[in-house]
């Protein structure tokens, strides 16, 4: 799903002129190589917000920058379980907490085990839940921190790695932002390991000296009870 996508000239610090472009996707990836009686997707819904922010470029006017999620149903050997990847709205608490109760209210209104995966913009490790109201809302909705439920000590900052230039060698994260929720419904979902990925300086840069992105990524396998 394509979320914004603008467009607009720029000066480099020499005052030459050049073209500066910005593409905001969310996607989901899923196998493809088990024959469906292990692994089949159901009900697929790619939706955006109803609640973006709205700004005003002197080059391109007012422009809204919109953000949504995907889900997917999907069935692991006739176990059921739904699957959610979003990125929420950093800039506006308000906007914030409006999308995440979007999420409670849209997807995560199910009776299933449910994952939330993403960059929610909402610091799991601050103490000013008004600056970061993501967070707690989805734990006031029954959703269970994973990092949090397997690594209680462990800030697991994940944000930034590097500066706004990439080729910074090293930014120290101070944000744990890239979070994994889960809930079990019905039938039960227990998370079997969760591990930073993305995040060491020695072995994870590019041939070319640049990260792979300024956050850390995050992998956390599930096991689905019977």
């Amino acid at each position: 799903m394509t979320n914004l996508d603008a467009e607009a000239p720029t000066f480099d610090s020499s005052f030459n002129l050049f073209d500066v472009r910005v593409t905001d996707h969310d996607v989901m990836l899923a196998r493809t190589d088990l024959p469906i009686s292990e692994f089949k997707l159901e009900n697929i819904q790619v939706q955006r917000f109803t609640t973006n922010l709205t700004f005003f470029s002197p080059t391109l006017g007012l422009l809204t920058n919109p953000r949504g999620w995907i889900s997917v149903d999907a069935k692991l050997r006739g176990k059921q379980y739904r699957f959610v990847t979003t990125h929420l709205k950093s800039l506006s608490p308000a906007i914030q907490a409006a999308q995440a109760a979007e999420l409670v209210n849209g997807p995560g209104n199910t009776d299933v085990p449910v994952i939330f995966a993403g960059d929610f913009n909402s610091d799991a490790e601050s103490s000013n839940a008004a600056a970061n109201p993501a967070y707690p809302i989805l734990l006031s909705a029954g959703f269970v921190d994973t990092w949090k439920q397997l690594h209680p000590n462990d800030p697991g900052f994940t944000w930034p790695l590097h500066g706004e230039d990439p080729f910074t060698p090293f930014s120290t994260p101070n944000q744990r932002i890239d979070l994994v929720f889960s809930r079990g419904g019905r039938k039960a979902i227990a998370p079997i390991n969760i591990a930073l990925i993305g995040n060491n300086q020695l072995t994870d840069l590019t041939p070319s000296g640049l990260w792979p992105s300024d956050h850390a990524g995050l992998v956390a396998p599930f096991r689905l009870e019977p």
